[in-house]
């Protein structure tokens, strides 16, 4: 019996020793010596008919034609915490065929080194085959026994089989050794059970893990492996290639084993890894393992970074065709608009690509898309344009029409997953202001109001100081029939808001109200028609900037009116007017009059016809003028047997108070006087 012999007299008989069974207790008592020459963990995968190894170089082979996979190597040796795997093997011969023909075949180079131990971890199921032979060849192709063995411990590992080999007359040395671990015969002709009572069965599998050579150098020590020139990371496109590389230093031969996230990449045992059209699954941390017989040395984790494949540039355009109000913004970029029934939008979106990639256009739609359709008027690698025209009818008043349309480029990779399409989308909308929004005109204003003004522009008490500052306007006229409702609406300029509308401002059918830059030493302006200082600070200067723009926006903050009101010429104290009627542009003050400016007067110098804020309760065709000697005038038709009250304030919100007692009259005047005040009045029943 082996195991009561002294390891040494073991070693000695292994050279010779032929046809003698030997107890597994003593194979597992010898302890490997030397370091690793070449090992198999099975936990890289790949080719189950051919693994490779996890450290040194070497080859394996299933024989016999069995059914070889990676099965789980749990309760093995082997260390690795996930992706445990072992080599399974199954289909062994049938009763009294193949013996010593069916099992695993490892060749290893001992050139070198002198081989020392192999050893093993070995599974086998209750009916696979209990006898087994350990066979060598020391020229690559000549066999010859050297250990038979019997195992008797069904479906568990037995872990550390050790072949002492040092004393092995050709294992030293060697390019072309090779060992085979095959099924035999129990006796005779016939394989038994390696459960007892059991029959054997060719479903019976043998499943290896940590098949380890340990050898010692014939020469001086070998070097452990050292990296001397690491991986570096990568930030890369999806669809391009990544290519990592690792130099390193040591005894050879060198074996190479790349991790993603610390998980073994299969088959990627070379000293680069490339991989193809990678996706973002790929990207994480990467590095790479370098062994050798003496040890192995892992590399600091690099990172992969995979973005999205850059998005095709988008310059976006737009224009109107046949505007209605003179200072409309022509040909420009924004992506906000307001049309009027007539008008015609036209929208241009241009795509280019630095790549010089093919584009395509995709037209999305919204819940509020208008039906106008994209044309691609033009085409090219690199470039592309489409324009869309839209003419709104009175039928959209008030209503937001959205336009959207995506530039997507050709995939690097084919394969690529359908989420990394580049894109770049452009979103226009389009506002169609309500009849009773286009009442409103900007007539007049003034950008440039100087000290030699026409006689103080706004009827100061007397002139301002920083007339330039103050004494901008812009004078609003309800051009339509119908009371407009200005609660809420907002004059902007791109720096921001310039003027708040009061809760409860309305303006009358031709009704005027200026807005002016500020109340100044010169007191507030004393106009024919409501005036108020721009509500923000800052005053109206924006407005009037070279490059700047004045939008009018509603109490949903809809876009009305976007209007350009810088000329190339401006005479200091001069204003510029217009209304419809008059032709395509603004034109100065004179010559359409003496004065320089006419604020709250039409350009002859007669007021604008004012409209009571509360026309239900005033009867029909009610009106108001101011007269000479600044005294106001109103008239309204009575109901027969009513009686109206007068009532004033200086807030278009009020608080009113009573300026007449119930009359059934349906006139009232009385003298404003030189105070510098707006008022507001109104008439209603008591």
């Amino acid at each position: 019996m082996c195991d009561q012999l002294r390891w040494p007299d073991c070693r000695r008989f292994l050279n010779g020793c032929v046809g003698l069974v030997l107890l597994l207790s003593c194979l597992r008592a010898a302890p490997a010596r030397g370091a690793i020459l070449a090992q198999w963990n099975f936990n890289a995968s790949g080719d189950t008919n051919h693994p490779t190894p996890a450290v040194g170089v070497g080859s394996a082979t299933v024989l016999g034609a069995l059914n070889a996979q990676f099965s789980s190597g749990t309760g093995s040796s082997d260390p690795a915490g996930t992706n445990d795997l072992a080599l399974a093997l199954a289909h062994f011969p049938t009763q009294g065929h193949g013996a010593r023909t069916a099992g695993v075949q490892f060749d290893v180079s001992t050139a070198g080194y002198r081989l020392t131990t192999l050893r093993f971890d070995l599974r086998a199921t209750a009916t696979s085959s209990r006898a087994g032979v350990i066979l060598v060849a020391t020229d690559g192709s000549t066999f010859r026994e050297v250990l038979p063995f019997s195992l008797t411990t069904e479906s568990v590992f037995t872990n550390g089989i050790t072949i002492p080999f040092e004393f092995f007359t050709g294992a030293a040395d060697n390019p072309k050794f090779s060992i085979r671990i095959v099924s035999d015969y129990a006796s005779g002709t016939n394989y038994a059970a390696v459960k007892s009572g059991s029959s054997y069965s060719t479903s019976g599998t043998w499943r290896f893990d940590m098949v380890t050579f340990n050898a010692e150098p014939l020469g001086p020590p070998p070097e452990p492996p050292q990296i001397t020139a690491p991986p570096q990371p990568l930030d890369l496109e999806a669809g391009l290639g990544a290519d990592f590389s690792v130099t390193a230093t040591g005894a050879g031969p060198l074996t190479f084993q790349w991790l993603h996230d610390d998980v073994p990449l299969r088959g990627e045992t070379q000293s680069s890894l490339d991989l193809s059209a990678v996706g973002f699954s790929d990207s994480g941390l990467y590095r790479v393992r370098v062994s050798n017989s003496v040890g192995s040395v892992l590399s600091d984790p690099v990172m992969l970074s995979v973005r999205a494949p850059a998005a095709p540039l988008l310059e976006l355009g737009s224009w109107r065709e046949r505007p209605q109000l003179p200072a409309d913004i022509g040909t420009n970029q924004f992506v906000e608009h307001a049309v009027r029934p007539g008008e015609a939008l036209h929208l241009v979106a241009t795509a280019r690509d630095p790549e010089g990639r093919e584009m395509a256009w995709t037209q999305e739609r919204t819940a509020s898309d208008a039906e106008a359709p994209w044309t691609v008027v033009e085409s090219r690698p690199g470039f592309t344009r489409a324009e869309l025209v839209w003419r709104p009818s009175e039928s959209d008043a008030g209503r937001i029409a959205a336009f959207r349309i995506a530039a997507t480029v050709a995939l690097r990779d084919p394969g690529l997953p359908e989420g990394i399409v580049p894109a770049s989308i452009a979103d226009w909308n389009a506002y169609v202001p309500t009849i009773l929004e286009r009442q409103l005109v900007l007539t007049e204003w003034l950008s440039s109001p100087t000290l030699s003004s026409w006689d103080n522009p706004l009827n100061r008490d007397s002139a301002s100081s920083d007339p330039s500052r103050d004494d901008q306007f812009l004078e609003w006229v309800n051009w339509g029939s119908a009371p407009l409702d200005l609660s809420g609406w907002l004059l902007k300029t791109p720096e921001g808001i310039r003027h708040r509308f009061d809760v409860g401002e309305t303006m009358a059918p031709t009704n005027a109200l200026v807005i002016y830059g500020a109340v100044n030493d010169g007191g507030a302006a004393r106009l024919a028609v409501m005036a108020r200082p721009a509500s923000e600070a800052g005053g109206l200067a924006d407005a009037f900037r070279v490059g700047s723009y004045l939008e009018v926006r509603n109490d949903r903050s809809n876009l009305v009116q976007r209007l350009r009101l810088a000329p190339q010429a401006v005479t200091d104290g001069v204003s510029f007017y217009w209304e419809p009627g008059m032709g395509t542009a603004f034109v100065p003050h004179p010559p359409l009059s003496s004065r320089s400016s006419s604020a709250g007067l039409r350009t002859d110098g007669t007021p604008w016809v004012l409209v009571p804020v509360d026309p239900e309760t005033m009867g029909v065709d009610s009106r108001a003028a101011l007269g000479p000697e600044n005294q106001i005038e109103i008239r309204w038709v009575p109901k027969p047997g009513l009686r109206y009250v007068v009532e004033r304030s200086t807030a278009p919100g009020g608080p009113f108070a009573p300026v007449t007692v119930p009359t059934d009259s349906g006139t009232f005047s009385e003298s404003l006087g030189p105070v510098g005040l707006n008022f507001f009045y109104r008439v209603r029943r008591p």
